[in-house]
């Protein structure tokens, strides 16, 4: 028992000491902390004036070569001229730039067979199209043939073009307003031609639509049954666009079906869900134009390359119809690769960059026999906008670089007048008054 409370009182007496030794450390730290200090006040005393002017000197000029190269790295910055994207979600119809995508159906070998035997029965589709698309040696009764003659137009098929406003909907009200805006424009494209039918919606300030029904007649496809690849002879293709940019539209293309084993009348669903708009800045080195409409664009450069207009394009004054081969295959080509995205040249300043849809296919009996309709739901009211700006501005160079010239050098612009005095002084004299 004795042991073990002397242990206890050893270790009192222990713990006692550490507080003791733990006071003498403090003191002890204190003590050394003046001398140090002593020790400094005693060097700088006798400090020569070189010593300190050679410290000062180099001191500054430390921060002179801090500030130059912060200033070289931020004109850099400024230089490369990088984008910072802004994001925002923006009703649609809010402004006449807020608008929703037009919806174009294109057709894979556009022509009406009949009218191939009024004009000669040794040209049939397959040889005009291999004509038009640059893959066939030129052929005079292939030249004589007019192009809007063969073709399929919007009377041979379209029944209706309706759009409702959500509004109506809401109210029941009205059967539908009449799309006025139908553009059509042929390309030939992977060795073929097709020729495409875009209905652009109407711009009505906060005015929202409900849906788009376009009906057709199933005469277009062969025997009435249409083809499951629209990439195939007579087949299907519907894009989405902004209006008059359909050689951007390749990724919102759909080009596969559902198989269908009559040609009885159904209903091609799509839900409209939402899109993505870029709207780019103009940049030196990558300018973006809007002056012209992409597709016009598309043409007018395709022409003046090969210094012809295609038969399936309208002619004009200024260059004559393309008569070799060569030229055509040209055109084709040329084409393909801005409308693929294999050449990016030209960019909109507003494009659509992705839409988003789903997609059904019902019978419909509410149609008539060997009928189509497209019906498109615009389920989403608003749009994501992806707003492009400079990166590094002009304010924040001038923000940056002064801010470390009036840290490390202690200039400032209100400095300047009191300079210009020095310096003027230094040349001319003392005699100087201000």
């Amino acid at each position: 028992m004795l042991r073990r409370v002397q242990t206890k009182n050893i270790n009192i007496v222990v713990d006692n000491r550490k507080a003791i030794s733990n006071h003498g450390l403090i003191y002890s730290f204190i003590h050394s902390t003046f001398k140090i200090s002593g020790n400094l006040q005693s060097r700088y005393k006798n400090m020569t004036l070189i010593e300190f002017k050679t410290f000062q000197l180099g001191f500054q000029w430390l921060c002179i070569f801090v500030v130059i190269g912060y200033g070289v790295i931020s004109v850099r910055d400024f230089i490369k001229n990088d984008d910072l994207c802004e994001v925002n979600f923006t009703r649609i119809h809010g402004d006449k730039d807020s608008i929703y995508p037009a919806l174009t159906m294109c057709l894979n070998t556009p022509f009406v067979e009949q009218r191939f035997r009024k004009i000669s029965s040794a040209i049939n589709s397959s040889s005009y199209e291999s004509y038009l698309a640059g893959m066939s040696k030129v052929d005079q009764h292939l030249m004589n043939v007019h192009y809007n003659i063969v073709a399929i137009q919007k009377h041979d098929f379209l029944h209706e073009a309706a759009l409702k406003f959500k509004a109506e909907r809401i109210s029941r009200d009205g059967g539908g307003v009449p799309v006025d805006k139908i553009t059509t424009r042929s390309w030939a494209w992977r060795n073929r031609v097709m020729k495409c039918f875009s209905f652009e919606l109407p711009f009505k300030k906060d005015t929202l639509i409900d849906s788009l029904s376009i009906k057709f007649n199933n005469a277009i496809f062969p025997n009435g049954k249409r083809p499951i690849d629209g990439w195939g002879s007579k087949g299907l293709m519907i894009y989405h666009h902004y209006p008059g940019q359909f050689g951007r539209s390749f990724p919102t293309g759909k080009r596969f079906w559902n198989p269908r084993a009559s040609s009885n009348s159904y209903r091609m669903r799509l839900y409209f869900k939402g899109i993505e708009v870029l709207r780019r800045r103009h940049k030196s080195f990558e300018e973006c134009h809007d002056d012209i409409p992409y597709d016009q664009w598309i043409t007018e450069n395709i022409t003046a390359t090969i210094k012809c207009n295609p038969p399936y394009w309208v002619p004009d004054n200024q260059y004559p119809i393309c008569q070799t081969q060569e030229r055509l295959r040209k055109a084709q080509t040329m084409f393909w690769s801005y409308f693929y995205g294999n050449v990016e040249s030209n960019h909109p300043c507003t494009e659509m960059q992705k839409v988003e849809m789903d997609y059904e296919e019902t019978d419909d009996e509410a149609l008539d026999k060997n009928q189509t309709r497209i019906h498109v739901s615009y389920l989403s009211n608003t749009f994501k906008e992806i707003q492009q700006m400079k990166a590094y501005t002009i304010m924040m160079l001038f923000g940056n670089v002064g801010g470390f010239v009036g840290l490390l050098l202690g200039y400032a612009l209100i400095q300047i007048p009191n300079l210009i005095h020095s310096t003027l002084n230094s040349f001319i004299g003392d005699g100087l008054k201000i």
